[in-house]
């Protein structure tokens, strides 16, 4: 028999590891790997065993006593010793402090071993977010002991860990900043200060155990990187929507510079000497960038910005480069000479003669008239004493059968020839067909077949309304047509061109990095696809524009031909792909040589790039949720498979990276996954949200081997602190899992805050483990 623990071989008489002193009837269950090591995700979950620290009891076999004990005082010895150096050598490196909130109260661990010190009291908590920071130095927490859930105030007070002792009165180690602090607007400045906004928007400064109030209306503040500085926004002085930018340097709050005026929003304020923002204009919605110092002067940087976007002090955007364009060069428009010869209908020159037709009799001569009609739809002399129609013949048993079949045959020959009123010239074809008729009747004569036609006499004149109603509609149209043109090359309707810059703060530089482009769209991961003016090669006919935005539109969609894709962090054309492929793109990322696209079928696609240009795209996934991208790792993890049950959605967890997709996690909670730089993952499905708006979850661990261990059904926080080791809160218990067991340290735990937590690799939004 060999231990579980160490692998030392353990004889058959012994309960106790002679090496490690594990005992091996509470050795924990062996987990599994998964069948498929690629696919990262163990076949079984181990859960872990529940162990006690103290020392086991001596085996109570009837044998003699005098030989057990020296065996026995042997394995008390390996066990105490055992334990001994998983605390000294286990829990004595973890780093930072733990605080907790429980029973009405905070308290602090310094160790994870020793006593809890309560030191405040945390009345009136319905939502622990935010509540606790510590300083960076870790010698101070920062703590609301009471809060308004409905105002999202309360008193902030600050806490000396040193001063925090194993006593039943801790309140000489606190004292109170404020009690009127927002808490999801406040600073620790230099471990000891705090900057911070009252339940009034007074912007507030704490030092030295003083309160100075800086500023009134404040809506937001940022701090220079060395914390010595900072600049905020307060309300303007004449009530706009816009705001006013002030600076101060905490060594002497009481001294504000007022920077500059009308200030839309702050696009960055990494560097204080270079805060960049933007104006906008109320009238034409445009927005504008500029640049203040820290004593006032500020500097336009751009004009007319259409897209911006900063990080790590550096500010990217697109903006007019002074050119523009023309609408109508974009525009098929083949009516534009016909339509400007048109003019405008006179109903006076509509007026028409009027006819009135006259029913012939077998007397008349039909030589007699220039024209001759009939009609299948109104009467006839011949018929009925002139009241019946060929239609109405068709259906009267009256008439003979070769008369019906005779007539029949005239309707469907020319019944779609007659006019309006119903009449149809009579030509010699159908003067014959007349007479055919004619002589199916009943002692009919060769002339008789003349009571079958009508005359037509003008009896007057009258407006034809429908033609002028037809020419008035085309001339309509054409003056809509007109209007367009105009407005499409109108210059206020001109399109900018324009140009894609970087701004660097560090140094005051502005740097033109693409010139005269018609499109710039963001496509994520630094991506943007672009089209220069001199690739448009669509058009619009003119019939298809409702506005001046359908050409806009058809600019932007750039549906045809090639479209570059350019990563403004490299500043270079990462690949050109084809038009009918963009139009799918949701998102793309550069990895390695392949491009990775999610279309907007939530799809996961990948090609090659080659000398370029992107390759055939190849599906990877379906039912795609993109969880996020380390640059790092140049990985991309997301969920595929996606299905729904119970209100929730469930997939396969994923990494992308060089050209290969992992299979993580199976049927993980979208956006429940946290994966560690360690390869450790934790997978979290929802079960149901406290009181105190702590969400429950399912927690499983799969460590770097692919191997899953259940760890509770009832977790509501958990700290990942290295080498396999957590931390976490579940049901109000506190508890240590090392990678093998889990031991409850604590009871009636509602929150944990840790400064020493491990940053992920990636974290999704659903799932936090920060309070």
């Amino acid at each position: 028999m060999f231990c579980p623990n160490c692998g030392t071989k353990i004889p058959e008489d012994c309960s106790f590891c002679p090496n490690c002193g594990t005992k091996v009837e509470q050795a924990a269950v062996p987990v599994q790997a998964a069948a498929a090591a690629s696919e990262g995700q163990a076949a079984n979950r181990a859960a872990p065993t529940v162990t006690s620290t103290m020392p086991a009891g001596v085996p109570t076999a009837k044998k003699s006593p005098v030989k057990w004990l020296p065996v026995a005082a042997v394995v008390l010895v390996i066990v105490l010793l055992a334990v001994l150096i998983r605390v000294l050598f286990g829990r004595s490196s973890i780093e930072g402090q733990f605080v907790y909130a429980g029973n009405g109260n905070y308290y602090l661990l310094k160790d994870l071993d020793g006593t809890p010190m309560e030191f405040s009291s945390a009345r009136d908590m319905e939502n622990y977010w935010g509540l606790v920071k510590f300083s960076e130095d870790g010698k101070y927490v920062y703590y609301f002991s009471k809060v308004d859930d409905v105002d999202t105030v309360g008193t902030l007070c600050r806490a000396q860990i040193s001063k925090i002792k194993n006593r039943d009165d801790n309140s000489a180690a606190s004292e109170i900043v404020d009690s009127n602090v927002r808490t999801y607007s406040y600073s620790v400045v230099n471990n000891t200060d705090v900057i911070y906004c009252d339940g009034e928007d007074n912007l507030k400064y704490y030092h030295n155990g003083e309160t100075v109030r800086i500023a009134r209306e404040v809506q937001n503040f940022y701090l220079s990187e060395d914390s010595t500085r900072l600049v905020y926004l307060a309300s303007a002085e004449d009530d706009s929507t816009q705001r006013t930018m002030y600076g101060v340097t905490l060594s002497s709050p009481e001294n504000v510079v007022k920077l500059v005026d009308n200030v839309d929003y702050v696009q960055d304020a990494t560097n204080l000497d270079h805060v960049v923002y933007t104006v906008l204009d109320d009238d034409t919605g445009e927005q504008s960038l500029y640049v203040v110092d820290f004593t006032g002067n500020a500097e336009k940087i751009a004009d007319r910005v259409t897209w911006s976007y900063s990080e790590d002090g550096e500010v990217y955007y697109a903006a007019a480069n002074g050119s523009k364009l023309n609408l109508y060069d974009y525009v098929n428009d083949p009516d534009a000479a016909q339509d400007a010869s048109l003019t405008e209908p006179d109903v006076d020159n509509y007026e028409i003669p009027y006819y009135r037709y006259y029913q012939l009799d077998t007397d008349d001569d039909p030589n007699a008239y220039a024209e001759l009609y009939t009609s299948c739809t109104n009467g006839l002399e011949r018929f009925g004493y002139g009241w019946d129609s060929m239609e109405d013949v068709v259906d009267d048993d009256y008439y003979t059968t070769a008369t019906r079949d005779a007539v029949r045959s005239f309707i469907e020959k020319y019944g779609a020839s007659a006019d309006k009123n119903g009449y149809i010239l009579v030509t010699d074809e159908i003067r014959n067909d007349l007479k055919a008729i004619n002589g199916t009747l009943e002692d009919a004569t060769d002339s008789e077949w003349i009571s079958l036609c009508y005359r037509k006499e003008q009896s007057g004149t009258t407006t034809d309304y429908d033609k002028y109603q037809e020419d008035l509609n085309a001339y309509n149209e054409a003056q809509n047509r007109i209007s367009m043109r105009e407005r499409l090359q109108s210059p206020d309707e001109q399109r900018d061109v324009l140009a894609l810059h970087v701004y660097k703060t560090a140094d005051n530089t502005n740097t033109l990095l693409m010139d005269n482009l018609a499109v710039v769209s963001q496509m994520g991961n630094s991506l943007l696809a672009y089209r220069p003016i001199d690739q448009i090669a669509d058009k619009i006919d003119l019939k298809d524009v409702a506005s001046t935005y359908d050409v806009v539109d058809m600019i932007n969609s750039m549906e045809s031909g090639t479209v570059p894709v350019y990563n403004y962090k490299t500043a270079q054309t990462a690949f050109t792909m084809d038009a009918e492929t963009y139009q799918e793109a949701g998102s793309l990322y550069v990895m390695g040589s392949n491009v990775v696209m999610i279309n907007d079928d939530s799809e996961l696609l990948t090609a090659p790039i080659s000398n370029g240009t992107v390759g055939s795209f190849s599906l990877m996934a379906e039912d795609v949720r993109v969880d996020g991208y380390n640059q790092d790792k140049n990985c991309l993890y997301y969920y595929a498979n996606v299905y729904e049950s119970s209100g929730h959605e469930y997939g396969d967890y994923y990494c992308y990276t060089n050209g290969a997709s992992t299979r993580l996690v199976r049927d993980a909670q979208t956006y429940g996954v946290t994966v560690y730089e360690d390869g450790t993952i934790l997978s979290g499905t929802y079960q149901s949200q406290t009181d105190n708006f702590m969400t429950v979850y399912e927690m499983d661990i799969i460590n770097a081997k692919g191997e899953s261990t259940f760890l509770s059904d009832g977790l509501t926080q958990i700290f990942y602190l290295g080498d396999n080791m957590f931390v976490y809160v579940a049901e109000d218990d506190l508890f240590l899992y090392d990678g093998k067991e889990r031991e409850r340290l604590q009871e009636g735990v509602e929150c944990l805050w840790y400064n020493g937590e491990l940053e992920p690799v990636v974290n999704s939004e659903y799932y936090y483990s920060e309070y």
